[in-house]
């Protein structure tokens, strides 16, 4: 599948392109078909640039039945039943493979462990969960920038992720609050503090200013939230309630399929949220706009009757809206599946991929 890259024109594409970037009134940047497009079709994969675990939540992720807590890849992000087997010495991090272990070391994991460490073990409650957990982003970010400049020859052991470059110049910021804007200052601090000389004060305001509108949750196979990735292309894509395309979740990748058909010039859109009871409101708090689309509006052409129809074709038990095959799935289980594809069992990679 094509890897996205920015672009104001429809007409410099290549001839296997299904989109581009364009400014859209009203709506910023969004993604456009250069071509018409069936349902069905895999459009995209769009690689994540920097991640992190929301390891300091004071929520339990316990299981019933003494089920062991699942565990995710430092690397490719695929979840594991049991504890990944590759441990790292210095820090939290684990992986599920040699191949994910060496894609983590190329990406300058040596540079941040210490820091990682450091957070991990703070006692003082002076920073917030959610302060601690977007410095260990920043100190991701800035660890595979010092690695790409030292390791310009180097190409990504998984395909596709963004440079650093290209991942700041693809993230859209929002305005910030006086709260948020303080908020934001603590975390560019909290990073410098563990990792001065990696870690640019200038560029760490604004990696956090666009991380929040950038970014989506990662989710484990019970569906429970456990950290966040940023995906700077994947997040041009604009909001519908009612959207003509999905994105699944495969490891550290997002595949874009379409669902419905799109003609020639038409935005590609996905659904941001899982539930619809505030109607254009569900956005605002989130991403800071109200949703006008048609479902939004009341202005469906086959009204509320379409509207059930799509819904029963694609709509998971969890609220999201994915491929049909996918809520069909979780209709006859009666629960959601939407990331039990990501669980690995212990050694599925190590074997093939050392």
């Amino acid at each position: 599948m094509p890897q996205l890259r920015p672009t104001d024109s429809l007409l410099s594409e290549p001839a296997d392109v299904s989109f581009a970037v364009r400014t859209l009134p009203g709506r910023g940047r969004g993604i456009v078909a250069v071509r018409d497009i069936a349902p069905g079709e895999q459009l995209a994969s769009f690689a994540s640039f920097s991640h992190t675990m929301h390891d300091f939540e004071d929520v339990s992720y316990s299981y019933p039945h003494g089920e062991p807590l699942s565990e995710a890849c430092s690397a490719c992000l695929c979840w594991s039943a049991a504890a990944q087997p590759l441990r790292c010495e210095g820090c939290a991090s684990a992986w599920c493979s040699p191949k994910c272990r060496s894609w983590s070391q190329e990406k300058g994991h040596a540079l941040c462990c210490a820091g990682l460490s450091r957070i991990h073990s703070m006692k003082s409650r002076k920073f917030s969960p959610r302060e601690r957990s977007t410095a260990c982003f920043l100190l991701r970010a800035f660890a595979q920038r010092a690695s790409e400049a030292n390791h310009r020859h180097s190409q990504p052991a998984l395909d596709g992720e963004p440079s650093f470059e290209q991942a700041t110049a693809q993230c859209q910021q929002v305005a910030r609050s006086g709260a948020s804007a303080s908020s934001a200052a603590r975390i560019v601090r909290l990073a410098k503090l563990q990792a001065g000389r990696l870690v640019d004060e200038a560029d760490a305001l604004r990696l956090v200013g666009a991380e929040a509108c950038n970014s989506f949750h990662l989710f484990d196979e019970r569906e429970r939230v456990r950290g966040s990735a940023m995906y700077p292309e994947a997040a041009m894509i604009n909001h519908s309630c009612l959207p003509n395309c999905v994105m699944t979740a495969h490891g550290r990748h997002l595949a874009l399929e379409s669902i419905s058909p799109i003609s020639f010039g038409e935005e590609l859109t996905y659904c941001y949220v899982r539930s619809f009871e505030a109607g254009s409101k569900e956005t605002l708090d989130p991403w800071g706009f109200e949703c006008d689309c048609v479902r939004c509006a009341g202005t469906h052409p086959e009204g509320g009757e379409g509207l059930e129809a799509f819904d029963a074709k694609h709509k998971c038990t969890c609220g999201k809206i994915v491929k049909a095959t996918m809520a069909r799935v979780a209709a006859e289980s009666g629960r959601c599946r939407c990331h039990a594809h990501n669980t690995t069992s212990v050694g599925d990679h190590g074997a093939s991929e050392a």
